[in-house]
């Protein structure tokens, strides 16, 4: 499995943040959901709502999210 390195593309810093969460939370599985209240997420619903609307984030009755394969080619491309 790829890790995540710290260097980021050019995605919007909150969308990032989001994105790397949920990537550490599945260990980069993909299809996994996480509650993103367990990650400390709820309060950057602007990041998780830009990922959602970039296409690099799935979110389901507003409490579990997914990462889309977009979205898991941006973190493995930085």
């Amino acid at each position: 499995m790829t890790s995540v390195v710290g260097r980021r593309p050019r995605t919007a810093p909150e969308v990032w943040r989001v994105l790397q969460a949920i990537w550490r939370a599945t260990d980069g599985c993909p299809q996994a959901w996480r509650e993103l209240d367990g990650l400390g997420l709820s309060e950057n619903r602007i990041g998780v709502q830009r990922a959602v609307t970039e296409g690099l984030l799935l979110v389901e009755s507003g409490h579990s999210a997914c990462i889309t394969d977009a979205g898991r080619r941006v973190l493995q491309a930085a």
